[in-house]
């Protein structure tokens, strides 16, 4: 059973951010893109498939779904036949930046 998809909207944000970065650095926003949507039904489908983050706060677990070949990654929680993605991460970026988000 594939569950329903929600973002939050700082991860929406840095989604975009990272489809800006890419194209201004190696022109394959496409191939992002689609690795992303790749990724995110694989995630819908099997949504523990994918590893807890370790920077997952004490009660929550937090996983990280990396797309493709690129730094950056989804995380995300499951809730009530919902996957929330929390962030869309670089992996250069500080651990744990997120977790405000989770409230």
């Amino acid at each position: 059973m594939t569950l329903a998809l929600a973002a939050h909207p700082e991860a929406r944000i840095e989604f975009l951010g990272a489809v800006d970065a890419i194209a201004a650095y190696a022109g394959l926003e496409d191939e992002f893109i689609a690795e992303a949507a790749r990724v995110s039904a694989l995630v819908a489908a099997t949504p523990l498939a994918f590893p807890v983050d370790l920077a997952s706060p004490r009660g929550h677990e937090v996983r990280r779904a990396k797309i493709g070949r690129f730094p950056w990654s989804l995380l995300y929680v499951t809730r009530t036949g919902t996957v929330f993605v929390i962030a869309v991460a670089h992996k250069r970026r500080w651990p744990g930046y997120w977790e405000k988000r989770l409230r």
